[in-house]
């Protein structure tokens, strides 16, 4: 089964239940097919799958992993057609934990993304990835300056930006890490 870009929306959605799904389960207006089912790790899969040139995605879990602080794992298609995941990350909580958008791959070549929490007052993070799969901490939420990221990091001209409401009624704040800071 070759998962179109049109269903990624659908992939979205089904992360927040563990599963990923491509096309026939029965729904009241459409047919889905469960093609895996995170279990045991990672854990509680969120933000949107990012689909790398190889046909491998790229995504993150709030829970799971080795500290059950969240991961990044790669999922992908084994040889006789079953899904697989694969955890490249695990969170242990000074450099971030729960992250919840997904990663961004910027024009660097490098992934970024956010945690809820985790980092130095436990506000959550700024992290980059190499392609190799090392991790290093870029910013960590103090509060003033945010905290708590739940949207996905963007590419501004200038940087690495997050736009982001500290609660429903505050305004949108926005960080952002000039290329030369990262």
């Amino acid at each position: 089964m070759t998962i179109r870009p049109r269903r990624l929306s659908r992939l979205a959605f089904t992360l927040s239940v563990g599963l990923l799904l491509g096309g026939p389960v029965e729904s009241s207006a459409q047919s889905f097919e469960i093609v895996h089912a995170f279990a045991p790790l990672p854990r509680e899969p969120s933000g949107k799958l990012l689909q790398l040139a190889d046909g491998y995605f790229l995504g993150t879990s709030r829970r799971g992993g080795v500290f059950d602080k969240g991961t990044i794992y790669l999922l992908y298609r084994q040889a006789n057609a079953t899904w697989n995941t694969f955890a490249i990350h695990s969170f242990f909580g000074p450099e971030g934990r729960e992250p919840f958008a997904g990663v961004m791959r910027a024009s660097d070549g490098n992934f970024y993304g956010t945690t809820r929490r985790g980092g130095a007052q436990d506000k959550g993070v700024v992290f980059r990835m190499t392609p190799a799969g090392r991790v290093s901490l870029l910013h960590s939420f103090s509060g003033p300056d945010g905290g708590g990221a739940e949207e996905p990091l963007i590419e501004a001209p200038d940087g690495i930006a997050v736009e982001h409401r500290a609660a429903w009624w505050a305004r949108v704040s926005r960080c952002l890490w000039p290329r030369h800071h990262i």
